[in-house]
């Protein structure tokens, strides 16, 4: 029996894959290699950019009012935020310039923030 390192290490057994993944363009059949800094480093890079925007939202709103905030993506240099309430959502439209200011990431280059329902 394989240990699970030689399983894990061994690319040779992914070839299948690979190549019914290059045979299926279809986007749900596409396989992702784990080493790709693309499928999963891309995706935590985000999430610990939005824990620092959570926290910059927390100087400007305090600690009360940031459980009705909550970023959802970035497209396009747009930040898209989910607010609850109709008046934090006005208080950080008016501080809009300050909190744009605040978050200088030059990975995502933010330069708009728009709210969803």
């Amino acid at each position: 029996m394989e240990s699970f390192k030689d399983i894990f290490y061994n690319t040779k057994k992914l070839e299948p894959f690979r190549k019914y993944a290059k045979d299926k363009p279809n986007k749900s059949n596409k396989f992702v290699d784990i080493n790709s800094k693309n499928a999963i480093g891309e995706k935590v890079m985000k999430e610990m950019f939005f824990k620092e925007i959570k926290t910059i939202l927390i100087e400007f709103l305090g600690e009360e009012n940031i459980k009705f905030v909550r970023p959802i993506s970035i497209k396009e240099n747009v930040l898209n935020l989910k607010c609850s309430n109709p008046i934090i959502a006005s208080q950080i439209k008016l501080q809009k310039t300050k909190i744009l200011e605040k978050i200088k990431n030059p990975q995502y280059n933010i330069e708009k923030i728009v709210f969803s329902v």
